[in-house]
């Protein structure tokens, strides 16, 4: 990332890794940036969806969902 701030994959694997090792805000934090840098990719949506899901933010995870099943 500090070669280049906008590689998305860059940000969907520290996001995988930080869910990995139980750092939710951080694994948010870089689904949020991959799903930005990709706003048309329904994936990108689903997996930060899914981690909103997960650390128990229903709305924001309902709202993500939405937006990737828009997508599809």
């Amino acid at each position: 990332l500090e070669v280049n701030p906008g590689a998305w994959i860059a940000h969907d694997n520290l996001g995988y890794s930080a869910q990995r090792a139980g750092r939710a805000p951080e694994a948010l934090a870089h689904f949020a940036r991959a799903a930005e840098l990709r706003p048309h990719d329904p994936n990108a949506w689903n997996t930060l969806a899914t981690a909103r899901y997960h650390a128990d933010d229903l709305e924001g995870a309902r709202a993500d969902w939405e937006r990737a099943l828009a997508l599809e």
